[in-house]
């Protein structure tokens, strides 16, 4: 059965809470933007850059363990169609071909991150490596250290700052001649949102301080050992989104799976009806999260039958409401507008469950995804961050050890008022 006539125009209306609340579960559509693409070596500041291009809105990939293995193994159109997809992306492999995403890409930007001198590079790369946490990459599959000259060298090798100094040098000759395309920048001296931004042509986004990540911890965990990323399960975060979703998002990066938060791009693939093309689109990541993977999790399964899901829910719907109420007034000013009330009335129609508020949307969905996964062991995990879930019970889950060093991300409660903002 249908929804009626007059239901579809109820859900179409400006003021109806149905609408309000599915235009929150999707992020605001930018208009078309340049990719953009970090090319500074490990521990020159990419993370932080990273972090940044997140809360600007950015949809990227980090550091990616199978694509650098393909690009080792000569793959490297393989590596390439990985960037078709999304906005940006930065560490390795990304910043070794940057020749190679300057011709594929004409109009993309570049940023050099640097830092403020060869040697604090050295002993930040030698910090990094010594960590336990990261002592599984060492074993690969390749010989690094003979195919990408010292970049996984033993540590203190004498060729390290010869390196880096090679790398920033042969990126700057190489965009001497279209300069507009490159920017290059040292956190640590005091570069921060006015120069990135005024770069990507993107307004400041004055409430956020600048996030100076991956600092490394006085002392560090001696149990951390992450889970080698070609063998990790694909693990899929199916809550709304203002559930947590990017609290888990931050979890799983931590944990070294490459793992996008919202796809917009995909909402084309299901207003067609080519939810398969969705569902084939992951099978290049670790993980997903948020929009539109919550909506499809029942065809996930059934492409990827050892993947594990989780359902982020908040303490009250009342909570859920106030973020779904926040995050609507960014949905009103996106250029996606028109596009996300062709795919409310799409959805709703399929779902055909006469959902009548979006307090009813927020438990349909907990209820359904529960009830789907009922019968089916170690599947599904049902978090609440605010209730007291974080690494034990994620961890235990994926089957990955505690990453102690870390402490538990908490989801940025500012950014949701600003993210959007001009």
């Amino acid at each position: 059965m249908r929804f009626s006539l007059s239901l579809r125009k109820l859900l179409l209306s400006k003021n109806s809470a149905v609408t309000a609340a599915l235009k929150f579960v999707l992020p605001a559509i930018a208009p078309y933007r340049p990719k953009i693409f970090g090319i500074g070596l490990p521990k020159t500041g990419t993370t932080s850059l990273g972090k940044c291009l997140d809360i600007l809105g950015y949809r990227r990939l980090d550091f990616d363990y199978p694509a650098f293995v393909d690009l080792v193994n000569g793959r490297l159109s393989d590596v390439l169609k990985k960037t078709e997809t999304m906005d940006s992306a930065r560490d390795l492999p990304w910043c070794l071909i940057y020749r190679e995403l300057a011709d594929k890409y004409p109009d993309a930007r570049f940023v050099l991150t640097v830092r403020k001198s060869p040697e604090a590079w050295r002993e930040s790369l030698r910090k990094h490596n010594s960590r336990p946490e990261n002592r599984a990459y060492r074993d690969t599959p390749v010989d690094l250290t003979q195919k990408l000259p010292n970049m996984f060298s033993y540590l203190g090798h004498s060729g390290l700052i010869d390196a880096y100094l090679a790398h920033n040098s042969a990126v700057s000759e190489f965009f001497a001649s279209q300069s507009h395309r490159l920017l290059t920048v040292c956190w640590e001296n005091g570069d921060g949102w006015p120069e990135l931004c005024r770069f990507l042509d993107q307004p400041t986004p004055g409430r956020i301080a600048f996030p100076h990540e991956n600092v490394a911890p006085a002392k560090t965990a001696l149990n951390f050992s992450p889970t080698k990323a070609a063998v990790k399960p694909k693990v899929f975060g199916i809550g709304l989104e203002g559930s947590g979703t990017t609290t888990l998002s931050k979890c799983l990066d931590i944990l070294y799976y490459t793992a996008p938060h919202n796809h917009v791009d995909s909402t084309n693939n299901i207003l067609t009806g080519h939810k398969d093309d969705l569902v084939s689109s992951a099978a290049e990541y670790q993980a997903a999260v948020g929009w539109p993977w919550h909506f499809v999790y029942r065809e996930l399964l059934e492409r990827y039958p050892d993947a594990k899901f989780i359902l982020t829910l908040r303490a009250s719907t009342a909570d859920w409401m106030k973020t779904a109420n926040e995050l609507q007034l960014i949905a009103e000013k996106s250029a996606g507008y028109k596009a996300i009330n062709q795919f409310i009335e799409r959805y709703l129609s399929d779902i055909d469950a006469g959902i009548k508020s979006s307090t009813e949307l927020y438990q349909w969905h907990a209820d359904n995804v529960q009830e789907f996964f009922a019968d089916k062991p170690g599947r599904l995990l049902t978090v609440c961050w605010e209730n007291g879930d974080a690494w034990p019970e994620l961890c235990r889950f994926l089957a990955e050890p505690i990453p102690s060093h870390r402490r538990f991300p908490t989801e940025p409660k500012k950014l949701i008022a600003t993210r959007g903002a001009s």
